[in-house]
């Protein structure tokens, strides 16, 4: 096994944070808009939402949360790109449970390429031609046939998926951090870490038993 080059780790953990904090960002505006958004069908009065062409009552309810469907599949792209980008700065943060979800579509790069061309033609409205994308209708597909297979919204699951991918960043099941200090955190005295997870220990405590476990 080659030499660790922990100089490296903690550059590539400078340039992960401010993605890393990026994802998190969408993934809290995507919950936000989730929840004050979609419309029930139980809370709808049929009252005219505003689409022209469309008759007021179930057919705009179902017009409404459609265009919320698509700005939140757009929003989760986001936060799926900030992952793959994770992903090119430290290998380490691939996730197994993430890969599976994606390799269960076939053509995973196509999918992923459907989803961003997606995103770009709701953040970035040029032509309606742009939804005639054959990577997208790709997309389109395979959202069907998950809804046909019982599995009625990929894009919710997907947003969990990476809800628990940041979940286990901070855990350290996936280490965002310099190796190091996973190893120096492990070094540490059970009973302060114990004291440490229930706020009891305070901060000098803490840096003054790294500074003696430290290795220079």
């Amino acid at each position: 096994m080659p030499d660790r080059n922990d100089a490296e780790d903690l550059a590539s953990t400078f340039r992960a944070l401010p993605v890393f904090h990026t994802l998190r960002t969408n993934l809290a505006l995507f919950s936000s808009f989730a929840r004050r958004s979609v419309i029930e069908p139980a809370n709808y009065s049929g009252e005219d939402l505003g689409f022209l062409g469309i008759e007021p009552g179930e057919s705009q309810l179902k017009a409404h949360n459609q265009a919320i469907a698509t700005i939140l599949g757009a929003v989760v792209t986001q936060a799926l790109r900030n992952y793959c980008e994770l992903k090119r700065i430290k290998p380490r943060l691939e996730d197994p449970d993430l890969e599976k979800f994606l390799d269960q579509f076939g053509d995973r790069e196509r999918f992923v390429r459907g989803m961003t061309k997606a995103r770009n033609a709701v953040f970035h409205v040029k032509s309606r031609k742009a939804w005639r994308d054959r990577d997208i209708a790709f997309v389109h597909e395979i959202v069907q046939q998950r809804i046909q297979a019982g599995d009625p919204d990929v894009v919710a699951r997907l947003s969990f998926l990476l809800y628990d991918f940041t979940q286990k960043c901070f855990t350290g099941s996936l280490k965002i951090w310099p190796l190091r200090l996973y190893e120096e955190l492990d070094a540490l005295d059970p009973e302060l870490r114990a004291r440490m997870g229930t706020g009891e220990a305070s901060l000098d405590e803490f840096i003054e038993a790294l500074g003696r476990n430290r290795v220079v």
